[in-house]
């Protein structure tokens, strides 16, 4: 069955359709690929449709079928519209904080960093001491709680191990810039990358302008021939222990830190609690929440750090990095502890 979105087509029909197939397939649990064998039935202006959505909608069928039967209302008003208003229901509960329906709830977990080809390349560790990296030992990585930030739909992981003295307790991010359009105000972000320019008409390989500087977690270029900008800089977040995010609205989650002057955020986290996928996120300057992407680079785990996705999309030929994606691992804390305690503590 294709659906056009034309007048004399049932939107309800369709989703019924989906929802069948996914069932006799044993897949109705998979949110992701009933969203991802939704679109492969679409056509025409109901693809159009589809194609100007957010991802956070074309991955998730409970997202998806809702701004459907809102996008193309079924026929029978009567019926149908209570079919949408029951679906509608769930998809508030099963949203990104599902799993978290009371807002302090605790969800118990590692983080799994995942590669390329699906490869799990270890968890994330802190060390103690500030610094958040990669450990390929599980036992090794560090237990945390995902948090619903109370004025958002972003999360917070609160460290399930604390210091006596330590008030910073959340696995969040911070800005790090080299220099900066604005080298006097740290907590000033880079503007994103615009369009670089290529010349292959006098070059061969073609010669790009416009590059702009690495930060200072991006070690090197990748080999080509470009030339760089001086003044602009790719922006680059690292992780980092923070406090709680703040709720008013003109502080855009800001988190204290152990560093003044550091500009930090804890609520920087989308959790999918049907998928258990982590992503992150900053809330800018002005107010938009922009898609973060963490990297690392080629055959070096330990230089975890993060960037804008739209800017990686750019400049992903002329660095030497990866993307790698997170999952949170549920564990058992209570049975986590008493294996700590017969084991000795991280170092």
């Amino acid at each position: 069955m294709t659906f056009h979105g034309s007048q004399s087509e049932c939107s309800g029909d369709f989703v019924q359709f989906v929802t069948r197939v996914a069932f006799e397939k044993c897949w109705i649990n998979d949110d992701r690929w009933v969203a991802q064998f939704a679109s492969t039935c679409l056509n025409g202006d109901a693809l159009l449709w589809y194609c100007k959505l957010g991802e956070e909608t074309q991955e998730s069928w409970k997202r998806l079928r809702i701004s459907l039967l809102q996008q193309y209302p079924p026929h029978s008003h009567t019926e149908d519209s209570a079919v949408l208003r029951q679906l509608s229901t769930p998809v508030l509960e099963d949203d990104i904080g599902a799993s978290t329906p009371d807002s302090r709830t605790e969800i118990n977990g590692v983080i799994e960093v995942v590669g390329k080809h699906a490869t799990l390349l270890g968890y994330l560790r802190w060390d103690g001491r500030g610094v958040i990296a990669i450990t390929p030992q599980k036992d090794d990585a560090t237990v945390g709680s995902v948090l619903e930030h109370a004025s958002t739909q972003a999360h917070q992981i609160l460290l399930a191990s604390q210091t006596e003295t330590a008030l910073p307790s959340y696995v969040g991010l911070a800005l790090a810039t080299k220099h900066s359009s604005s080298p006097n105000n740290p907590t000033v972000i880079p503007e994103p990358v615009e369009e670089i320019e290529s010349d292959s008409k006098n070059y061969d390989p073609p010669m790009y302008y416009g590059v702009p500087t690495l930060s200072t977690k991006c070690v090197s270029y990748a080999k080509g021939y470009f030339g760089i900008d001086m003044l602009k800089e790719l922006a680059a977040w690292t992780f980092c222990i923070c406090g709680e995010s703040r709720t008013a609205a003109p502080y855009l989650r800001k988190s204290d830190t152990a560093i003044p002057g550091l500009r930090a955020a804890a609520a920087v986290w989308k959790y999918a609690g049907k998928t258990e996928e982590l992503r992150l996120s900053w809330l800018m300057d002005d107010e938009d929440e922009c898609e973060l992407a963490a990297y690392v680079h080629r055959d070096n785990l330990n230089s975890l750090h993060i960037h804008r996705l739209c800017d990686m999309a750019k400049m992903g030929r002329f660095v030497d990095e990866d993307r790698v994606k997170f999952v949170f691992s549920h564990v058992d804390r209570v049975s986590r502890q008493k294996e700590r305690q017969t084991n000795g503590p991280d170092p």
